[in-house]
């Protein structure tokens, strides 16, 4: 099953994406954007929403709609003296997402990963909101 896309470009499945294509133009989450929250909206039904700014002040939402087995795994270096102290900006760092076809009748999985771990969730659903422009 593939996941359907709002206020972007469909991603392609099996690959690492740090890009969103949209009607305003290309965002590159990894370079030009700064993680500002992730939520978990208990809904009903739930979602996960990531919301980002970029240096010109656009500000953003990635939601996942309709998420079932959502996980977070907190980066095993953290277990390491001193890993809790990433630099400000490091810490606010997508460093992609990756979409997987998980076959015809289920829901696509998404593995979003983040300096200070990795979210996983299954949804049918991803847009893009913008909150200013």
């Amino acid at each position: 099953m593939q996941a359907e896309f709002e206020g972007m470009v469909p991603w392609q499945y099996n690959s690492e994406i740090i890009e969103c294509d949209t009607p305003h133009g290309l965002i590159d989450l990894h370079n030009d954007c700064v993680l500002e929250a992730l939520a978990v909206q208990v809904g009903p039904p739930p979602s996960v929403v990531l919301t980002l700014h970029r240096p010109d002040g656009d500000r953003f939402q990635l939601v996942f709609h309709d998420v079932l087995e959502a996980s977070f795994v907190q980066d095993s270096d953290d277990a390491l003296p001193g890993a809790h102290n990433w630099d400000r900006e490091e810490v606010s760092t997508v460093y992609g997402v990756d979409y997987t076809d998980m076959g015809t009748d289920a829901l696509p999985r998404f593995e979003i990963s983040l300096i200070v771990g990795t979210v996983a969730l299954r949804s049918p659903r991803v847009s893009l909101t913008w909150l200013s422009r």
